[in-house]
């Protein structure tokens, strides 16, 4: 049993998402994946941060910022792959192709029990909120540089995409 809202018994909507991010039959995931990295890269292109301008170094001069394209498709591979792996919870019955903890039990009934109890607890709306705030508080720190230099009056260090269209200077 996943985790349900008490309205009308159906599976919430992160428990759906990460569903969906844990099925590796969703083959058009990787090219969504693909989409969302490339579109700074796009982005990048309409305003003409892509290259070199006036000694500033354009967005693709920089391979950790364009790589994202290449490395999101590729990061959504091996976590499906890690987590059928250690523990492929996408059915919502218990198949063959289960956690291989669960091959410990010997009942079925209990067997069962304890896919519904894992699936629950990895498909669970805490954990999805966590991971979400988690990779929030990343991006933050992340881009706090570069953001950063838009609100102060000092001149950037580097002279790059980011600091490119800086208005203060």
């Amino acid at each position: 049993m996943v985790e349900q809202t008490s309205k009308n018994n159906e599976i919430s909507k992160p428990s759906r998402f990460l569903i969906r991010l844990l099925d590796r039959s969703n083959h058009i995931d990787y090219l969504f994946t693909f989409i969302i990295g490339a579109w700074p890269i796009f982005l990048a292109y309409l305003i003409g941060a892509h290259k070199e301008i006036n000694g500033y170094l354009g967005y693709l001069n920089t391979a950790n910022w364009w790589s994202l394209a290449f490395l999101l498709p590729i990061i959504l591979y091996v976590f499906r792959w890690v987590m059928g792996k250690i523990a492929p919870v996408v059915s919502p019955q218990l198949t063959t192709d289960h956690p291989p903890i669960i091959n410990i039990l010997h009942d079925v009934t209990a067997k069962t029990e304890v896919y519904d109890q894992l699936r629950q607890s990895i498909l669970s709306k805490k954990n999805f909120l966590l991971s979400l705030l988690i990779v929030v508080i990343v991006h933050i720190l992340d881009m706090w540089p570069i953001v950063s230099q838009y609100f102060s009056d000092i001149q950037p260090v580097r002279k790059d995409w980011g600091s490119m269209f800086h208005l203060k200077y």
